[in-house]
């Protein structure tokens, strides 16, 4: 059976990649928390208060719906380019252990 170890490595390497986009971006919302939460649109809603955790989450979410819809293509480059990485060094290494008459394992 072949094992794809770079693969895999590429996969969590692009779950961490993720992580820490969500949480650099969760700590810049955090050093900017006003104990409000709305109010970007004075004319529709004033700003009420809430706590820290619905004052992430909100921005959060909003501002990967954002991102997400304006940058998708380059989020799905930086995502999947260490599993195509990973995946071509795995093809590699196949190649040449079945070119030396070794398995790889």
């Amino acid at each position: 059976m072949k094992t794809r170890h770079y693969l895999v490595r590429g996969a969590w390497l692009s779950v961490a990649i993720a992580l820490c986009a969500i949480v650099a971006l969760a700590v810049v919302l955090g050093i900017s928390y006003d104990g409000t939460c709305g109010g970007f649109m004075q004319f529709l809603a004033a700003a009420k208060p809430c706590s820290f955790i619905d004052y992430v989450f909100t921005n959060l979410t909003l501002m990967a719906l954002i991102l997400g819809i304006k940058f998708w293509p380059a989020i799905i480059v930086v995502l999947a380019s260490p599993m195509v990485v990973g995946y071509i060094r795995d093809r590699r290494r196949l190649q040449v252990a079945t070119a030396a008459g070794n398995i790889a394992r």
